[in-house]
C-alpha cells in the first residue's frame, strides 16, 4: 500500500467520509427558540401532478395541517384535466386561505417551473415563497421550522431541508436509492444547496436574484433558485425537519434514471463541483484498472494484485454503512444495507458517467432537450397521461360543511369520503 497509486485512491475515499461523517453534520441551522423572532406574511406553493398513486390527499392535508397555518396555500396544476385537480378543488372549497391555479402548458421551461412562476404570480403580498413538492407528508412543524431561520436573521435569505428520502421497502434497489440519497443530502448540506421538495425565500430576494427571469427558460427549479441566490444571501439548510417525503423509486430502472437526472442537473447547475466528482470517479477507476495491471506484469500474483481494489471497496462500503446508520426513518435489513454499499461506488461512478454523455432529459412524462446553460431548446410529452392530456375517471365528493370550526376540522371533512350506499 506504500505505492503512491494505490495511497492516491486510499486518500479519495478518506476525503469522501470526512466530508460526508465529520464535516456535512457541523453544517445547517441550529434552533434558537422563539426570541426575537419577526412573523413573516407567507405564500406556500405546491406544484401537483397527478394523484401519486393515491397520496396526494393525505400530503396535501399535511401541508395545509400545520400547527402555524400557512397566510395562503396555492395549489398549481398544469390543466383541468390532472387526476390531481379534484383534490385540490375539494381543499379549497373548505379552507379561505387555499387558492387552486392551472397554469397551462409549458413552452419554454420545465413544466415545474411553469406551474411555479404562475403560483408566484398570484402570491400577493408574501415576505416569503415557501415550494414544496407535492410527495411531502411534513410533520406539523414543518413550515415553521422552516421560516425560523428568515425570521431570526436578518442576514438569512433562505432555508431549505433536506432531501433524505428513506426507503420504502426491503428491496436491494430501494436499499440503494436510499443509500443514493443520503449521499445526496450530504453534500447538500456542505454547499447549503436548496431543495425544491421543502425551500423557503425572502420574496424580495426571489425578485432582486431574477429568479423568473431563469426559471421561464431553464429545466430545473432548485439548483436554478440556489446558483441565482447564492452571491446575494445566506442560504441554510435545517436538518431537523422531517418532510416526509419518500423514494418513489422501486426498481433498478427507476433507481438508476432518478439518479442519472439528479446529476444531469449536478451537471448542468452546478458544473465545477460536478467535474470535480467527474475527475475523482475517472481516476479512481483508471487506478483501479492500472494497478492490477501493472502488478501482474510485474509478475505479482493472487491477493497483493488486489489489494488496492479491495481497500477502496472497504473504506467505501464502511462509509456507506455509517450513512446508513445516520439515516432516518424505517431501517433495512443488514443484507440489503450491505449489499447497496458494495454496489453503490461502481453505481455512483455509472451515473455520473452517465449524465455526463446523456442530452435528453425526460420527467413527469417529458422529455426536454436541453443546450449547455441547461435552458430548454425543446421538449415533448412522451408520456401524456403523467401529465393529464387524456381524460382520466373524477371521483365526484361530497359537499363540505363550510361551518367546520378549525382547520383540522375543515381538512378532516374536505378528505373524508361518503359512505356507500
Amino acid at each position: 500500500m506504500s505505492d503512491p497509486l494505490a495511497l492516491i485512491v486510499v486518500a479519495l475515499a478518506v476525503a469522501h467520509a470526512v466530508l460526508l461523517i465529520v464535516i456535512a453534520p457541523l453544517r445547517g441551522w441550529k434552533s434558537h427558540g422563539t426570541i426575537g423572532r419577526q412573523r413573516l406574511r407567507t405564500a406556500v406553493i405546491v406544484p401537483c401532478c397527478g394523484d401519486l398513486d393515491g397520496d396526494l390527499t393525505e400530503n396535501l392535508r399535511a401541508i395545509a395541517q400545520q400547527e402555524r397555518r400557512p397566510d395562503r396555500l396555492i395549489l398549481v396544476a398544469r390543466s383541468e384535466t390532472d387526476a390531481a385537480i379534484p383534490i385540490m378543488r375539494r381543499l379549497q372549497r373548505a379552507l379561505s386561505f387555499v387558492e387552486v391555479v392551472v397554469s397551462g402548458r409549458a413552452q419554454y421551461c420545465g413544466q415545474k417551473n411553469h406551474n411555479l412562476l404562475a403560483a408566484v404570480e398570484r402570491a400577493g403580498d408574501a415576505d416569503v415563497y415557501l415550494f414544496a413538492d407535492s410527495d411531502i407528508r411534513p410533520d406539523d412543524r414543518w413550515l415553521d421550522s422552516l421560516l425560523e431561520p428568515l425570521e431570526s436573521d436578518p442576514d438569512i435569505g433562505a432555508a431549505t431541508a433536506l432531501c433524505d428520502l428513506p426507503p420504502a421497502g426491503d428491496s436491494l434497489a430501494i436499499a440503494t436509492q436510499a443509500l443514493f440519497s443520503l449521499h445526496q443530502s450530504g453534500f447538500q448540506r456542505l454547499l447549503a444547496v436548496t431543495w425544491g421538495g421543502s425551500t423557503a425565500v425572502r420574496a424580495c430576494l426571489f425578485r432582486a436574484a431574477g429568479v423568473s427571469a431563469e426559471w421561464a427558460r431553464a429545466v430545473l427549479d432548485d439548483w436554478v433558485l440556489w446558483r441565482r441566490v447564492v452571491p446575494l444571501a445566506r442560504i441554510v439548510t435545517v436538518p431537523v425537519i422531517n418532510s416526509g417525503a419518500k423514494s418513489r423509486a422501486r426498481t433498478w430502472s427507476e433507481c438508476l434514471d432518478w439518479n442519472v437526472r439528479q446529476f444531469q442537473y449536478f451537471r448542468l447547475y452546478g458544473a465545477l463541483a460536478f467535474h470535480t466528482l467527474l475527475i475523482a470517479q475517472l481516476l479512481t477507476a483508471v487506478v483501479l484498472v492500472c494497478l492490477p495491471a501493472r502488478a501482474l506484469l510485474l509478475g505479482l500474483s493472487g491477493i497483493e494484485v488486489l489489494i488496492p481494489s479491495i481497500a477502496y471497496l472497504i473504506l467505501m462500503t464502511l462509509l456507506n454503512l455509517l450513512l446508513f446508520r445516520c439515516a432516518r426513518g424505517r431501517q433495512i435489513g443488514f443484507w440489503q444495507r450491505l449489499g447497496a454499499s458494495l454496489l453503490a461506488p461502481a453505481l455512483i461512478a455509472f451515473v455520473t458517467i452517465a449524465a455526463w454523455l446523456r442530452r435528453a432529459m425526460v420527467w413527469r412524462g417529458i422529455t426536454y432537450h436541453l443546450d449547455r446553460h441547461g435552458r430548454v431548446r425543446s421538449m415533448e410529452v412522451t408520456a401524456p397521461a403523467l401529465q393529464g392530456d387524456v381524460s382520466t375517471s373524477v371521483v365526484h365528493l361530497p359537499p363540505i360543511d363550510a361551518k367546520a370550526a378549525n382547520v383540522a376540522d375543515q381538512v378532516i371533512a374536505a378528505f373524508t369520503p361518503a359512505p356507500l350506499d
